[in-house]
């Protein structure tokens, strides 16, 4: 009989353990696992990045997950550029980009990306990915590098175009598009790429409408000298982090180093503006005042409509050319 009573009370005990088990796991609910946080990797696409004699219109990279495509307006970068910007969408693990523009014969087309593709959940970023073709039967390899900073304060500036021009014209800037193009990420640092051998000037451009040439109100930094870029192979090392402190390992390896990767350009934005006529006050019978809205360089030329006033008058200005009396 005791030993009756001792086995019940054990299985009561024994099922109200798993009761309270069961009930602490439902009320934890599912972990879902580890955090994502590796970025989406290429699996193939059309045609192949660095391929010769392709033309058509439009390119297409499959993903190993559903991708978006963040702000593609801002952070995709093409040269040559194009004045009627790409259809660049993603759909599913599949990104498509359509030219809107007749592909150029015998030149290198480079689409930056920088982190504009991230996978859908996480968002996390394939940093400056880069897809390269070419419609002739050689593809450009070399790359010019730098940083842009503020003329007044060199502080690094994001956000904005370099270009560069075949001309050695020091106003070739304000005449035509660039021939390629970056843009500076968040540290001020850009990258042009599959750039042709040669000799080039190099131009940062503020560019407000998206023409890619200078226009009046606009900020600009010239550099000044001619940039011949060049290439050469040597040891490189890639850091490997336990965290984002701790240093894992160094993997050493044989690279290219693309040259000049240090160009400064010192970016300013004038403050011309163009002068118009603001008013006109007659407060005297024997004078009267012109105003206008700012700083000239050359007096107006005033001319009365019915008598002659050479030599019967007199001019008083100001230092900054904006008020007349």
């Amino acid at each position: 009989m005791i030993y009756k009573t001792i086995v019940k009370r054990a299985s009561i005990i024994f099922c109200a353990g798993i009761l309270v088990y069961a009930c602490a796991n439902k009320a934890q609910g599912p972990t879902g696992g580890p955090k994502d946080i590796t970025p989406p990797r290429v699996l193939r696409s059309i045609p192949e990045n660095g391929s010769i004699n392709f033309s058509k219109k439009q390119i297409q990279v499959d993903f190993d997950e559903i991708i978006s495509i963040d702000k593609p307006a801002e952070n995709v970068i093409i040269s040559p550029p194009q004045v009627t910007p790409p259809d660049v969408k993603s759909y599913g693990k599949r990104l498509s980009v359509d030219f809107n523009e007749d592909l150029l014969d015998s030149t290198t087309y480079s689409i930056n990306f920088g982190n504009a593709i991230v996978d859908l959940n996480e968002k996390n970023a394939l940093k400056n990915y880069v897809f390269a073709f070419s419609t002739g039967n050689e593809i450009d390899t070399l790359k010019i590098g730098g940083t842009v900073i503020d003329a007044e304060n060199l502080n690094p500036l994001p956000g904005i175009f370099v270009g560069i021009y075949k001309e050695k014209d020091d106003s070739v800037f304000s005449k035509k598009p660039f021939l390629r193009i970056g843009k500076t990420d968040e540290n001020g640092r850009f990258s042009i790429d599959n750039v042709k051998k040669g000799a080039y000037k190099v131009f940062a451009l503020g560019d407000a409408n998206h023409d890619y040439y200078f226009q009046p109100g606009e900020g600009l930094a010239l550099y000044d000298s001619l940039v011949v870029p060049t290439s050469r192979i040597e040891e490189m090392h890639d850091t490997v982090w336990k965290d984002s402190i701790t240093v894992d390992s160094i993997r050493y390896f044989m690279g290219t180093h693309f040259l000049p990767d240090d160009v400064t350009l010192r970016y300013f934005k004038e403050s011309k503006k163009r002068q118009y006529f603001l008013k006109a006050e007659r407060k005297d019978q024997h004078a009267f005042s012109l105003y206008f809205n700012t700083t000239a360089t050359q007096l107006p030329e005033i001319k009365p409509l019915n008598f002659e006033w050479e030599g019967k008058y007199i001019l008083q200005k100001n230092n900054t050319l904006d008020s007349l009396t």
